[in-house]
């Protein structure tokens, strides 16, 4: 059985958050690294995993902002039962992880570094 269906089932009071950045975020930051930005096999189709999780019964909330960020968890925690919530973020090629090796070879390309 899938287990947001289980949890729905269930009614297990639990909050489940998904970080979207629509790829597979570590492997595209290293291919713009060292594949001189030739993305293979990494890019997601656009998708709403919210819908998904309404799908299968749960409470659920897409986040594209800040404000929708408090509204979303300030929902969840006052429910008693599961929520799902669609942070919709940054991949790491746009805000680089702070792994040293990934700095490093990011400073020797003078690629833009963004922290936040």
């Amino acid at each position: 059985m899938n287990p947001n269906k289980r949890l729905f089932r269930l009614n297990i009071p639990a909050i489940l958050i998904h970080f979207n950045n629509e790829c597979f975020g570590w492997i595209k930051a290293l291919q713009a690294l060292h594949a001189k930005e030739k993305f293979y096999s990494v890019d997601f189709s656009r998708t709403n995993p919210s819908q998904v999780a309404e799908g299968f019964g749960l409470t659920a909330m897409r986040i594209s902002n800040p404000a929708e960020l408090q509204v979303g968890m300030d929902m969840a925690f006052s429910l008693k039962k599961p929520v799902f919530l669609d942070i919709i973020s940054e991949s790491e090629v746009t805000e680089l992880p702070p792994v040293d090796s990934w700095l490093k070879t990011a400073q020797k390309k003078e690629k833009p570094i963004i922290h936040t």
